[in-house]
């Protein structure tokens, strides 16, 4: 079993981790010829995270042997591992490598600086991981939601972000809805303090998924989930890896979030697999709704 390869994207590779450590920990890297893959299931407030990236936009120099058809997965605690690559912010390479110290599996992270004075600094971060066998792996499934309601791409989620937290010290619980219409709108539930925002003259895209079960015959009707602030806030800490967002919402059940991470095109498909062209890597939050009453 070898992993070997370069890190040429330590910023967004950190952001992945650090985003997943505010979710569960440990999480699991998938490592496999053509992608790579962050999950952190089962996470705090009926979150999970289901991230996909292309291999180039992370590594280069890629080599990965295993008998499990050239695939490797580990469990890691994501803090750490985010803060490992923190410290190679400004590296001139960073190399990764899956070893062992004392007979534990760890992940290697060869760090070469440069100082002020131009002298060369060699760094080596190690990560302790356990590797997952293959009947383990396959227990970890993406959960299956009901096609949703309404498709729509959020606002930039730095501006969502900024309102959530005005809005957490008010309340515990939100309601975040949408319509055919380009609106959607984020409301204080339970509290005695009323307040909403709205986002209007968003994008509906055009999706490659089964349409909804329940066509919508009035274009300006909401529909709406009731979400944990926390769980919106561990979406919305993705904010400094995303690109562009897309909110599915499943009428009292889930919110399902795909944050794209490079490019913008006119096709936003979603699924466990989802990729566009442009599109390096996809950030799939799962967040599991509350009863309203």
């Amino acid at each position: 079993m070898r992993l070997r390869a370069s890190v040429t994207n330590v910023g967004l590779l950190a952001g992945l981790l650090h985003t997943a450590a505010g979710v569960s920990s440990p999480c699991y890297l998938h490592f496999a010829p053509t992608q790579f893959r962050l999950i952190a299931p089962a996470g705090h407030d009926g979150v999970q995270i289901w991230a996909t990236l292309d291999v180039a936009s992370v590594f280069s120099d890629y080599r990965i042997e295993s008998h499990n058809q050239n695939e490797i997965t580990v469990e890691v605690v994501a803090e750490s591992f985010a803060r490992a690559l923190r410290s190679a912010a400004g590296a001139t390479e960073v190399m990764l490598r899956l070893g062992k110290r004392d007979g534990e599996p760890l992940l290697s992270l060869s760090i070469v600086m440069v100082s002020q004075t131009g002298a060369k600094l060699d760094v080596t971060q190690e990560v302790l991981v356990r590797i997952l066998r293959v009947s383990e792996m396959s227990l970890i499934t993406e959960p299956l939601c009901p096609t949703p309601d309404v498709y729509i791409v959020t606002p930039p989620l730095a501006e969502v972000k900024a309102m959530a937290e005005q809005i957490k010290p008010l309340a515990t619980h939100v309601c975040l809805s949408a319509n055919h219409n380009g609106a959607l709108r984020l409301a204080i539930v339970g509290s005695d303090v009323v307040g909403e925002a709205t986002w209007t003259g968003l994008e509906h895209p055009s999706v490659q998924a089964p349409a909804p079960s329940r066509p919508e015959a009035n274009p300006h009707a909401f529909r709406e989930v009731h979400l944990n602030v926390r769980a919106l806030q561990s979406v919305l800490n993705s904010a400094n890896v995303a690109k562009s967002t897309v909110a599915c919402l499943c009428t009292g059940y889930c919110a399902v979030f795909y944050v794209y991470l490079n490019g913008q095109t006119d096709a936003y498909p979603t699924g466990q697999h989802a990729s566009r062209e442009g599109v390096n890597g996809v950030m799939n939050f799962v967040v599991s709704g509350l009863d309203p009453t």
